[in-house]
């Protein structure tokens, strides 16, 4: 005789832990593709992303999912970016007394 696999979320807490288990399993997957399409979507606009390029954004979100996008984030868009790019000197607001035409 064949074993019948079924599906039936009336079988006690097995079968409701297993149900629940496969919708987070979905909406993890869902919230993954989603981050992964907005960071490659992103980065491709920005004239230079840091590090790498879009497709490897989008890969990296695509299986480290929150974590990596926030990672992307710290790394192209938040503050940190004129440091990491241009050293700590560009991070300072320039000197506003320097070179002033004279008047008279």
């Amino acid at each position: 005789m064949l074993a019948q696999a079924s599906f039936d979320i009336s079988t006690g807490s097995a079968g409701l832990t297993a149900f629940v288990a496969v919708v987070a399993l979905i909406l993890t997957a869902v919230v993954h593709v989603c981050f992964a399409l907005a960071v490659f979507n992103d980065a491709g606009k920005l004239s230079r992303p840091t590090l790498v390029g879009p497709a490897v954004w989008a890969i990296a979100t695509l299986l480290g999912g929150v974590i990596a996008a926030g990672i992307y984030w710290a790394v192209n868009r938040s503050m940190l970016v004129g440091r990491v790019a241009g050293g700590v000197a560009s991070a300072q607001a320039p000197d506003r007394g320097a070179e002033r035409p004279s008047e008279g």
